[in-house]
């Protein structure tokens, strides 16, 4: 029988779903169960996705939805970091298959942008006491976007034209992709990675809103954090680790 799973490192466990109704859901549990790291949870059909403040994210059937188990041995505030790893991670399985001239970037912290529309996000929770977990969730619109998003979005087929990327081939892509970037990060630390997000990453100057706060980027600080000019005298830091949500078991 042809076997036609995706061709993954030998560190990974592949578990494929055929539906559920969130990716980030589905990995919690996966880790509060036993899953161990490497585990790696691929959702053919996600059909309740939602972002962190319950609005929904869009999804269809052919969408990429992942997430990868870890067993952390690094220091809890350490946790927003794995945010950027992941979306380099996918940066940079993404630009393996798309034009050069198409306009990829990455939006503070966790949004993937194709021409300064949405295309994909990455998600990180954590859980468990005695043996904690995160999960690191990705999520990518291969195939269309919705008109109805509360943000500009694009597919990968909208952009690029072409159907030749599928899920699987961005599956196998990120995974090595991950496991080649959390290393990096492991063993060069958190500056180096950053240069590397910067080259994509929102620049100084440019318009910014979160949550009723609008301004500018002033920076990228050193660890990972948003510095937001509000007015001439006026800023504000919002923390990379505040994207990292507990799981509530």
């Amino acid at each position: 029988m042809e076997n036609n799973s995706p061709e993954l490192p030998s560190a990974y466990d592949l578990v494929e779903v055929a539906e559920s109704e969130d990716i980030r859901t589905l990995a919690a549990l996966a880790a509060s169960e036993g899953g161990r790291e490497g585990t790696l949870i691929w959702l053919k059909k996600q059909t309740a996705g939602h972002e962190w403040d319950g609005r929904p994210w869009y999804s269809e059937e052919g969408d990429l939805h992942c997430s990868v188990l870890l067993e952390p041995e690094f220091e809890q505030h350490r946790y927003g970091e794995i945010i950027l790893v992941a979306a380099v991670s996918l940066g940079q399985a993404l630009a393996q298959h798309l034009s050069p001239m198409i306009a990829l970037g990455y939006d503070w912290p966790d949004k993937l942008m194709i021409a300064n529309h949405v295309v994909g996000r990455v998600w990180v929770q954590y859980g468990g006491k005695s043996s904690p977990w995160l999960s690191v969730c990705s999520s990518v619109n291969m195939l269309n976007s919705p008109e109805d998003f509360s943000i500009p979005a694009i597919s990968v087929r909208e952009a690029e034209g072409t159907t030749e990327l599928n899920a699987e081939k961005l599956l196998q892509a990120f995974a090595r992709e991950f496991i080649t970037w959390i290393n990096h990060w492991h063993e060069q630390g958190f500056p180096d990675l950053m240069g590397r997000w910067k080259v994509r990453g929102n620049q100084p100057g440019a318009p910014c809103t979160f949550g009723s706060l609008s301004g500018t980027v002033h920076e990228i600080d050193s660890k990972g954090n948003l510095v937001m000019q509000i007015d001439s005298t006026s800023q504000r830091t919002i923390l990379l680790e505040s994207y990292v949500r507990k799981y509530s078991e």
